[in-house]
């Protein structure tokens, strides 16, 4: 664009003298032809005071284009570090534009990972509200149990309730093997009140046999001799682990008491085998059976000193024994 302005002014001034040396030319043709010496004087003079004037106007106009051009020059230079500030800002924008594209990338790539980690949390979230609704159809379930319904199942032997703790599950009457057979079984039962056969039940004295139990000495209690031993079989309330501690008539740390007695098993002078049970300390007896008939027999057991230390022990000394629930 400067350089056409340049070239403009120079036609300007060439122009400019053309036209000075035309008025110049048409000067001299009128005056010859108004026939005028070139020897006057005055009009040599005149010509020379012209010739001065023009010559003043070109070096006037030459300076006015030597100035127009060293402005053109100077905005030819300014324009020159425009365009390269331009291209500077060019450039930088260029590489913020490749900046700004790597940075929308990385945006992008965050922004899709962000959209993956919470599809996994909402996965999560859903498997835990799954866990929390089995959650609460098991608490449900439970809250539902009544009271004790996975507690630990005992026998408590000579009564015909349960403890406070417990619910009873059946009561009935303690049984067992004949006291003086060789073969006899060793575990005590409890009989339930409502027994039921089966169809093809058979009659006969000549297979395994249950015998009632009786009451053999007069220590256990209010009890007499000889009276029907009864039973309850209860289901803890506190506990569903239930345990039987000989020689003590309290629980350990951690226990819960359901009964104490004391400790009782057949004679050791006859053939019977026995199995060691805990006699609630106030027993009670059946009321249709206070007989001698022998059958099971329960004597209340003593310590014996030798192989059991003595101490702690007592030497024929009767034992205790409790039930604990955890």
């Amino acid at each position: 664009m400067f350089s056409i302005s340049h070239n403009l002014v120079s036609t300007m001034v060439t122009g400019t003298l053309m036209f000075c040396f035309f008025l110049f030319h048409v000067g001299l043709s009128t005056d010859i032809n108004k026939r005028i010496l070139l020897s006057d004087p005055n009009y040599v003079h005149q010509l020379e005071v012209k010739l001065e004037e023009l010559t003043s106007k070109v070096e006037s106009v030459t300076s006015a284009n030597q100035q127009l051009t060293s402005k053109v020059d100077s905005v030819t230079s300014a324009n020159q570090q425009l365009h390269a500030k331009i291209d500077i800002v060019t450039n930088t924008n260029q590489q913020l534009t490749n900046e700004n594209q790597e940075l929308t990338k990385k945006i992008d790539n965050v922004t899709n990972e962000n959209h993956q980690l919470n599809a996994k949390v909402d996965n999560i979230n859903n498997a835990n509200q799954q866990l929390n609704t089995k959650l609460d159809q098991v608490t449900t379930k439970l809250n539902g149990l009544p009271t004790g319904e996975s507690g630990g199942v005992y026998t408590r032997w000579g009564r015909k309730s349960c403890p406070n703790n417990a619910d009873l599950v059946y009561q009935g009457y303690t049984g067992g093997s004949w006291y003086d057979y060789s073969g006899a079984a060793a575990d005590h039962l409890c009989m339930p009140k409502d027994p039921q056969y089966e169809p093809d039940a058979l009659i006969g004295s000549f297979y395994g046999n249950v015998y009632g139990t009786e009451y053999e000495d007069v220590f256990f209690g209010h009890v007499s001799n000889s009276d029907d031993v009864p039973c309850a079989v209860c289901r803890s309330t506190v506990g569903s682990n239930v345990l039987m501690i000989p020689g003590r008539n309290t629980c350990y740390q951690g226990w819960y008491h359901e009964y104490n007695g004391y400790l009782a098993a057949g004679p050791y002078g006859y053939k019977g085998a026995t199995e060691y049970v805990c006699l609630d300390h106030d027993p009670e007896s059946l009321s249709h059976g206070n007989e001698d008939r022998d059958g099971a027999l329960l004597y209340y057991v003593t310590s014996m000193c030798g192989s059991l230390a003595c101490p702690p022990y007592v030497n024929e000394k009767t034992l205790s024994c409790v039930v604990c629930s955890k």
